[in-house]
């Protein structure tokens, strides 16, 4: 997937980390790795974030300082309106959210 430099790129569930950062920084496009993402990587504690496939996530967590991770679940992971739930380490719904009063009202047989 390419995309446009300086465009906010929303793609849950698949891996964000730039294939051409060297190019993007000239101004071409950047294009994007997009394999099936693994981890949701918080960056900052601003959760500024994205996502790693399997092979990214394993040179990401030992290549660079994150703030926060955990494994995707998707949805929420990514989607509009999901927030970081900090204290659980996980994506969540926000109360209210019409997703999220869905999930709460499919139950799963033990």
């Amino acid at each position: 997937m390419t995309v446009p430099i300086g465009d906010v790129v929303q793609m849950p569930g698949l891996c964000t980390r730039a294939m051409n950062w060297s190019a993007a920084t000239a101004g071409f496009p950047v294009k994007l790795c997009g394999e099936p993402a693994v981890a949701h990587v918080a960056y900052d504690s601003d959760i500024e974030n994205g996502f790693c496939c399997a092979s990214h996530w394993d040179e990401f967590k030992t290549t660079w300082p994150f703030w926060d991770s955990h494994d995707v679940e998707a949805p929420p992971c990514g989607y509009p309106g999901s927030l970081w739930n900090q204290a659980e380490k996980r994506c969540d719904w926000p109360e209210g959210h019409p997703l999220a009063e869905a999930a709460e009202a499919v139950t799963v047989p033990a």
